[in-house]
This record gives structure tokens, sequence and C-alpha cells, in this order.
């Protein structure tokens, strides 16, 4: 079973999640974190929460084995405008990046704007992100 990226947005007590698998985001985290680094964007790594994994594993008691609300309560999340920031400045940047191979650009960019597009009507109203990781 592979793990991959879900991207969620919380507003409150109300968790928005976008439910696709974002395997190439998943895959290339690191690529990414570091060209994030280099173009001075907020860091990838600060947007990634394991809640549902610890869970998955075993290493977290939730209550009523709801995964979504320890997420809200104790999860990593962000400032969705800094989320935003970063998903835009990485595909605006991808295209002159040596980093990635032409396929794995593709899909990354792909997925990157699957998130661009489930964020930008979200990242309203002190909204926060995060990207999860789920398997």
């Amino acid at each position: 079973m592979a793990m991959v990226f879900w991207a969620h947005v919380a507003r409150g007590a109300a968790l928005d999640c976008e439910g696709s698998d974002r395997l190439a985001l998943y895959r290339h985290r690191h690529a990414l974190d570091a060209l994030a680094h280099r173009l001075g964007l907020p860091r990838l790594d600060a947007m990634i929460d394991t809640t549902d994994l610890r869970f998955n594993f075993g290493e977290l008691e939730l209550p009523d084995d709801d995964p979504n609300a320890a997420m809200l309560e104790s999860g990593v999340w962000c400032d969705a405008d800094r989320a935003l920031l970063l998903f835009e400045g990485l595909d605006a940047a991808l295209d002159v990046d040596a980093s990635l191979d032409a396929k794995a650009r593709v899909a990354v960019r792909e997925e990157l704007q699957g998130v661009l597009d489930f964020l930008r009507p979200r990242a309203v109203d002190g909204a926060r992100f995060n990207l999860s990781v789920v398997m």
C-alpha cells in the first residue's frame, strides 16, 4: 500500500478534505521542499501532518476512532495563505528546476494544480492547511 498526501483545510471546527491521492507530491516531497527553501518560500515539511498515519500504525489512540478530530485539535497546520504562496511558487518554478525529470515534473504539476484548485477558494478567514500522510 502506497503512502500519499491528502490536502485538508480547516476553518474553526470545520474540516474540508480534498480526498485525492497526491502520490507525486509525496514521492518528490524532499526535492520540492529543497526547491522551496532555495526560493525562500514556506517549507513543505512544515505542512505535513502524520495523525492519520500514526492512528493506522496504532501509535495514537483516538476518541471514537476519529483521526479528523485529533488532526483538528493537535495536528500540524499552517496558515492557508502560506500554503497558497508555497504551491503557487513551486508551480511557477518547476520548469526551471532541474531536480525533477520531465515525467516527474508533469505529475507534480498536475497534482500542484489540483491542490491549488482545492485551496484557492478556501484560503480565507484564517483558514489552516495541511497535507496529511495517508496509506
